[in-house]
Formats: structure tokens, C-alpha cells, sequence
């Protein structure tokens, strides 16, 4: 892959992980491996396109709405 690719890829993740650092640091997350979460925010972002076809099924609102729920809540009841 690309140099610059990878470079960009990389800083991407690092913003990420830096700001559920600073979250986690403010109590507004609870104590988590960062770099797994910050893969898993980036997987479940980057991979709508794949499978999400407009008009069909759920509005790209909902869409964003569910993955914003299971990225910040999780799956589990509480």
C-alpha cells in the first residue's frame, strides 16, 4: 500500500484514539482497551458502504442513529 496511504490511515487512528483517550479521562466513557475501540468506531464506520442500499430497508438516518447507539451503549441491557 502507499506510503502517504498508510500515513494517513495511521493519523486517522491515532485522532480517533486520542479522543476516546481524552473522553475516557473525562468519565464520559467507561475504561476500555482504546485500541480496540478505535478500530471497532473505524470498522463499523468504514464498512456501511458494503451493505447500506438507499431506499431500501432502513433510512441512512436510522442507519447512523443504530451504529451511533451500539458504538456508545454497546449491545448490552442494562
Amino acid at each position: 500500500m502507499n506510503r502517504l496511504v498508510k500515513e494517513k490511515e495511521k493519523a486517522v487512528f491515532y485522532l480517533y484514539k486520542n479522543q476516546l483517550k481524552d473522553l475516557q479521562k473525562a468519565g464520559r466513557i467507561k475504561r476500555c482497551d482504546l485500541t480496540v475501540a478505535a478500530f471497532g468506531i473505524l470498522g463499523m464506520i468504514n464498512w456501511p458502504y458494503h451493505w447500506y442500499r438507499p431506499g431500501k430497508g432502513l433510512s441512512l438516518e436510522k442507519v447512523a442513529e443504530e451504529l451511533i447507539k451500539i458504538m456508545f451503549r454497546g449491545l448490552q441491557e442494562k
